[in-house]
Parts: structure tokens; sequence; C-alpha cells
């Protein structure tokens, strides 16, 4: 699984969501990396498909023929919406 964290400096709420989906992944027990990136100019935004801030990309692949993206766009997302999204993730 693929997992990128999307935000912008100003974001008030941005360390709050990535400890949470940090602290849901251990819970889960889901090893995974989260690649952290500030998004800085519109250029960045739109090539990243940056929704707003944070975004959290998950990527899967379940064959070498089908991935499955979701993005969740809140501030901070309830735990029960990560956990949904991570379980459906799996392997």
């Amino acid at each position: 699984m693929d997992i990128q964290f999307l935000y912008s400096e100003d974001c008030p709420s941005h360390e709050a969501a990535l400890s949470r989906l940090q602290q849901v992944l251990r819970e889960e027990g889901i090893e995974a990396e989260v690649r952290v990136r500030e998004v800085e100019t519109e250029e960045q935004a739109i090539r990243l498909r940056f929704a707003g801030s944070p975004t959290i990309i998950m990527t899967a692949t379940i064959s070498f023929l089908y991935r499955i993206h979701t993005t969740l766009l809140h501030a901070v997302p309830t735990d029960w919406r990560t956990v949904a999204s991570l379980r459906s993730h799996r392997l």
C-alpha cells in the first residue's frame, strides 16, 4: 500500500491529521510508509491532485492490472473512516 500525505504549510490541522493517520496504522497493524509532502506551488497541486490541506491518498495494487485509489479529503479524518479505507486497501 502506498500512502501519500499532502499538506500546505498554512494548514492548521495537518499535524493532527498525520498523527491520527499514523495512530490508526499502528492500531490496525498495517506496516506502510507514509510519504509526507508539502505542496508549495499551484503546479504541484495540479500534478499531485491536491484537493485541499491535508489530502491523504492511499493506493493499493491488487494485481498488475488493477489499482484502487482512495482520497480522504477531511481536515482531520475520523478514525472510523480512516480504518475503513485502510482495511479496504489490504491485500
